[in-house]
């Protein structure tokens, strides 16, 4: 059917919605000139592993199907990849090294699967990557140095997953991060030390997890943070000195959480922003002077 609808020449195959629940073997191979592939919105289960023998291929489009397990060595073939889109299908498991020649591929979406576990071979390969799309799985285990091969990677997504804990070197490798998302986890312990190596992340939110306690050890390393969330979690104590090295954050917002008081430096080193929100807490003591740091408010 494929190759009825498109000629060898074709750049662009769009075979979204057709009902197709396999890919077989050699189904491309004669598309030399493609470089845009697009299987989403079928009922996809089964990918053998030489279905995509298309080396040009820039661009390979999966979301929404039903795969459950994607066979080693199934992308091997396509070294040229720049995009690959993995959304919304039922994946529980990559195998190690899966991407191992995926060396050029700038965007991963795994979003709205059923991962559980990343391990630090399971984004071997990936040393171009830009932005990793791991929202909504039910991930649980980050094994340190599970993305210290990703040295490009600017923007990574893990909200709405099952992490409780982040480890010392949970991020380890992640130089030129720029965006960290882990809102709506379960997250209730930071090991000091865990955001050090993030110097350059300007953008994190940690709202909607189970944190309790906010100190200067959990923090550091943070110095660029521009935009700080930490809104619904189950904050009790904010350690004196805790922001000290966060100069340029605008934490705008610690509503919903469970503080009971406000004291002299709780806010020191949040000089940069220009509102605060404390709504929906157990406030019942503000300490005078408490809110002498917060130069910018108006």
């Amino acid at each position: 059917m494929v190759r009825r609808k498109y000629s060898h020449h074709a750049k662009n195959i769009i075979l979204r919605y057709k009902g197709f629940k396999a890919v077989l073997n050699n189904t491309f191979v004669n598309f030399l000139r493609c470089e845009k592939l697009d299987l989403g919105y079928n009922k996809i289960t089964k990918i053998q592993v030489n279905a995509f023998r298309v080396p040009p291929l820039k661009m390979l489009l999966l979301d929404r199907n039903d795969i459950e397990e994607l066979e080693f060595g199934v992308f091997d073939h396509l070294v040229g990849l720049k995009e690959l889109k993995l959304k919304n299908n039922a994946i529980h498991k990559l195998p190690n090294r899966l991407f191992q020649n995926q060396s050029l591929l700038q965007k991963l979406d795994l979003e709205e699967n059923l991962l559980l576990h990343l391990t630090n071979e399971t984004f071997w390969g990936l040393s171009s990557l830009k932005d990793l799309y791991l929202k909504r799985n039910q991930i649980k285990i980050i094994d340190p140095g599970a993305f210290g091969h990703l040295a490009a990677v600017e923007f990574i997504d893990l909200s709405d997953n099952k992490i409780k804990n982040i480890g010392k070197n949970t991020f380890y490798g992640l130089h030129h991060i720029i965006k960290l998302a882990l809102k709506e986890n379960q997250i209730d312990h930071i090991e000091a030390g865990s955001f050090e190596h993030l110097s350059s992340v300007k953008y994190m939110d940690l709202s909607n997890n189970k944190l309790s306690i906010i100190n200067k050890s959990i923090l550091k390393g943070l110095a660029f943070l521009i935009d700080f969330r930490l809104t619904h979690n189950e904050i009790l104590t904010i350690e004196a000195g805790s922001f000290e090295n966060l100069s340029s954050s605008n934490l705008r917002d610690l509503s919903l959480n469970k503080l009971t008081a406000i004291y002299k430096n709780t806010l020191k080193g949040l000089s940069k922003i220009i509102e605060l929100t404390i709504t929906n807490n157990e406030i019942s003591s503000i300490e005078a002077e408490s809110f002498m740091h917060l130069s910018s408010v108006k």
